[in-house]
């Protein structure tokens, strides 16, 4: 028993005289063992749930901020089904298609470059002669991207994905077709999209390809982007409400919608007449915003080349930039000492905070 207490103590003293020198003068060895297992534990902890969350809740900061001022989008403009609508139509939804039809048509005289139903109609209505109203008007128009929607059945024994298109003879009449599935991360807020799934495009990317024949769907396959939100919901993208547009030249100042990509979907706060969902979801720059407007921020960003750059989407670069700066930061601290090496990554800490921010802004 004596024995092991004296070789107990012993390595203790060995470990502590390693570790904490006497005088306080720290040795290489120590120091690079700590600093390498300090570097592994990051990186480690850099793939976690917590630091991602972080990362996010830093990143939904930074873009909330840089919107606060911004002009709305240039060259889009939203027609939302909105209360003032609801309360001007008196109608319970669905609204009969003829005014759809009627909308396409105003829009189309009013001279917009292309127009979006962020609406699908999947099945044919009871009265016939509405389809006939709504399918002539998508034809007419030439230039009426329709929503088509997919939803993944995940069961114990199989997975099956449903797609969900407008009903044949309106899909025929329309200029184009586009998902308007919006993907969300874990935590439930939108920040990314994939501009196509299975070589069919989403439903902005859509509008973009009619509106700017320059545009190539091959160029968008097989990639997320991260969507720059231009403000916050109504203030970041032009909105009308929907009785308004069927009307412009008595509610609307002339040439709103000349040449504009023209999106029309549901905005309303809580829409009993609409179903379970108000096509809402929480976004970096807000915790409600219509699916309509979150498809035309993405146009903005595509027209304008906006998307956000992720310089550290790779794990092995962001892996290897860390490495460097903890090596750089702690041959600093080993040179000048804990408080003054602490004091500079502090300043260092500062200054990156804010250049992301500018850059982001």
């Amino acid at each position: 028993m004596a024995i092991s207490r004296k070789y107990i103590k012993e390595l203790f003293k060995n470990v502590k005289d390693f570790f904490l020198p006497e005088r306080g003068k720290l040795k290489p060895a120590p120091y690079v063992f700590i600093v390498s297992l300090g570097i592994i534990l990051g990186l480690l902890l850099a793939g976690s749930n917590f630091i991602n969350r972080l990362e996010w809740f830093v990143y939904d900061r930074y873009m909330s901020a840089s919107t606060n001022n911004s002009n709305p989008a240039p060259g889009i403009v939203v027609v939302a089904v909105d209360e003032l609508s609801f309360q001007e139509i008196n109608l319970k939804w669905p609204w009969p298609r003829y005014l759809h039809a009627g909308l396409i048509e105003s829009l189309k005289e009013a001279g917009a470059g292309a127009i979006v139903m962020d609406i699908i109609f999947d099945r044919k209505s009871s009265d016939s002669d509405e389809d006939t109203f709504l399918v002539g008007a998508v034809r007419d128009a030439g230039n009426v991207v329709l929503a088509m929607d997919r939803e993944e059945v995940d069961d114990t024994k199989y997975s099956v994905m449903q797609v969900i298109t407008p009903f044949p003879e309106l899909e025929n009449a329309a200029a184009g077709v586009g998902f308007a599935t919006l993907p969300m991360d874990p935590d439930g807020i939108i920040r990314r999209t994939s501009l196509a799934f299975n070589g069919i495009p989403d439903l902005a990317l859509a509008a973009v390809l009619i509106s700017d024949k320059d545009k190539d769907l091959e160029l968008y396959k097989n990639k997320s982007y991260l969507i720059h939100y231009n403000g916050k919901p109504r203030l970041g993208i032009e909105t009308v409400s929907y009785y308004q547009a069927l009307n412009p030249a008595e509610y609307l100042p002339e040439g709103i919608f000349k040449d504009k990509i023209v999106l029309v979907g549901i905005s309303l706060s809580s829409p009993p007449e609409v179903g379970k969902s108000t096509d809402h979801y929480e976004t970096p720059v807000s915790p409600k915003m219509a699916g309509v407007e979150i498809h035309a921020n993405i146009i903005d960003s595509i027209l304008r080349n906006r998307f956000i750059k992720d310089p550290f989407s790779k794990f092995s670069l962001l892996a290897l930039i860390a490495i460097i700066i903890s090596v750089v930061f702690s041959v600093f601290f080993y040179r000048t000492g804990a408080f003054k090496g602490l004091l500079i990554a502090v300043v260092a800490g500062i200054f990156l905070f804010f250049t992301g921010y500018l850059l982001l802004s």
